[in-house]
C-alpha cells in the first residue's frame, strides 16, 4: 500500500491475525534524495506498528524486499 501520489518514499505493508483482532504494520519512509531513486533501501527508515513478533517482521520484510523496485 502507498500514498497514490507518493509511493516511492513512503510505503506500507501491514497484515491480521486470523480472527481480525490484531494487526501489524511496516511503514517504511524514503527519503527525498536523487541517490534514493536508483537504491531507496540505503536512505530507508522503518517504522514497525503493533509490535510484530519476529516471524511477523520477517514476512513484512519480505513483502518489501519482493517488490521489484527496492534496491
Amino acid at each position: 500500500m502507498c500514498k497514490p501520489h507518493d509511493c516511492g518514499n513512503h510505503r506500507f505493508y501491514g497484515v491480521f491475525s486470523e480472527d481480525k483482532k490484531r494487526a501489524w504494520g511496516l511503514l517504511v519512509t524514503v527519503k527525498d534524495t536523487d541517490n534514493a531513486i536508483l537504491h531507496p533501501s540505503q536512505y530507508a527508515t522503518d517504522r514497525w506498528l503493533g509490535k510484530p513478533d519476529q516471524p511477523i517482521k520477517a514476512h513484512l520484510m519480505g513483502q518489501l524486499k519482493a517488490d521489484p523496485n527496492w534496491k
